[in-house]
């Protein structure tokens, strides 16, 4: 078995474990800076923690399902060895800044919380298909991240490690 075919499997768990931690983090910190949302206590931690979550454990998981042929197929592993290294650090910046002008091209709406000792208060809502999209995009690059190969990749060299 070759190095490079078991740590292509291997990691596999690993990306998708700490790329979603990653991603949730990006995609909380973002909301948080620029939704503008005031502080109201426990309620706010719990929302803020499970906001990140809610978008990113659905995109890793379908990210990982859209890319798996990318790990199966033969023909397009090899050439997913050659070029995600290239791909995959371009693909998380452009989720990443897509994510910022969801915020940027969002909607800006006024409300106000239930008691009446909270002044009303403008919050910013993401363009929601670019949001998405922009997850999505971050998700499929954090979870098929790999690192530059320290030799070329060789037909046949990183079959499934059943074979």
């Amino acid at each position: 078995m070759g190095s490079a075919k078991n740590l292509a499997w291997v990691s596999l768990p690993f990306q998708f474990f700490f790329g979603g931690a990653i991603l949730a983090g990006i995609v909380t910190g973002m909301h948080e800076l620029w939704s503008q949302l005031p502080y109201d206590g426990l309620m706010s931690l719990i929302g803020i923690g499970l906001n990140g979550v809610v978008y990113a454990l659905p995109a890793m998981i379908l990210a990982a399902l859209i890319g798996m042929p990318l790990r199966i197929s033969p023909r397009q592993r090899e050439y997913w060895f050659r070029f995600a290294w290239i791909v995959t650090p371009l693909m998380v910046c452009a989720g990443i800044l897509g994510i910022y002008l969801s915020y940027q091209f969002g909607t800006a709406v006024q409300t106000q919380i239930s008691n009446s000792y909270t002044p009303e208060y403008t919050v910013t809502s993401p363009s929601q298909p670019l949001h998405l999209f922009s997850v999505l995009i971050t998700a499929f690059g954090f979870s098929h991240f790999l690192l530059r190969p320290k030799k070329p990749v060789t037909e046949g060299a990183l079959d499934h490690p059943s074979k």
